[in-house]
């Protein structure tokens, strides 16, 4: 059992990894774009709905970095009440805060499919580009989806090999990242 999820969480890693360097290209490629049209409008020329087009990208490049961070315990982390709990308190504390973390982003993705849904039936467009919103939608669907896996990997291999050995901080308010 112990090699499935090392295997799975190597897995998963490196599909998180794939999407978030592809999130921080789009979201560069977001920026420079947006510098791009800020430049346009000052010479005289703005690009049309390029406000639309910075959006769909952050909107894809945030919903790519959610499954890194997620697999990286990187969300914050409030101690000061548990730090002084036993191991094993602080381990079943992790899973079921991972359990209800999961359930979170699970009706997130499914409030996401509906909107998306909802966007494509009632056609609806961008203002300037008359781009179907529901590519927006259909585009950060598939890292959604890849978060909602991660979390429940993450909830069901704490309940059963136990949180890792990161549910305490290391010195002081040190633990702000991965």
């Amino acid at each position: 059992m112990s090699d499935r999820f090392v295997s799975a969480r190597a897995g998963l890693t490196a599909g998180a990894r794939v999407l978030a360097i592809a999130g921080g290209l789009v979201l560069s490629a977001g920026a420079l774009f947006s510098v791009a049209a800020i430049l346009a409008d000052q010479l005289g020329s703005p690009i049309l709905g390029d406000t639309e087009m910075v959006e769909f990208a952050a909107a894809a490049a945030v919903a790519s970095f959610l499954p890194w961070c997620q697999l990286n315990d990187g969300h914050v982390r409030i101690v000061i009440f548990t730090q002084a709990l036993p191991e094993p308190v602080l381990r079943g504390l992790d899973a079921i805060g991972k359990v209800l973390f999961a359930v979170v982003v699970s009706v997130l993705a499914w409030r996401l499919a509906v909107g998306g849904i909802d966007a494509f039936e009632r056609t609806r467009m961008t203002m300037f580009l008359r781009l179907p919103l529901w590519w927006g939608y259909a585009i950060a669907a598939v890292p959604m989806a890849f978060w909602v896996v991660v979390s429940w990997f993450l909830a069901v291999e704490a309940i059963v090999r136990g949180a890792p050995d990161n549910t305490r901080p290391t010195e002081g308010f040190e633990e702000v990242g991965p």
